[in-house]
């Protein structure tokens, strides 16, 4: 695949299905994306029952969920040949090569 320009790589993925890519571009732009995903909800109900006999005419709920997430997509690159014309010296660091492992979601602890 050859690239003229700049390629750019914003948690994407560029692979070969032989297992033989081969990348040539002036320049090489690359970082990893990520996301959090953070709700809460809170939720109360009350009650009357006035009825005879009753002992506690109140009743009531409440309820408090949190939701937090957080992704990482890698920008991955996968096996083969990447040629950077304008910066031979260009550092690869931090690109990822392993198609199997392109990123990960964990919860997060809610907080304390």
């Amino acid at each position: 695949m050859a690239i003229r320009r700049t390629t750019s790589l914003l948690g994407a993925i560029v692979n070969s299905k032989s297992g033989n890519l081969k990348l040539d571009t002036d320049f090489l732009i690359f970082d990893n994306l990520s996301d959090l995903d953070r709700s809460y909800s809170v939720n109360a109900s009350v009650s009357f029952d006035g009825g005879a006999g009753v002992s506690n005419p109140w009743d009531g709920t409440a309820g408090f969920s949190y939701h937090n997430v957080e992704a990482f997509s890698f920008a991955t690159i996968g096996a083969g040949d990447i040629n950077v014309r304008h910066n031979a010296n260009h550092s690869l660091e931090g690109l990822n090569r392993d198609t199997n492992n392109i990123g990960f979601e964990r919860d997060i602890a809610a907080p304390g």
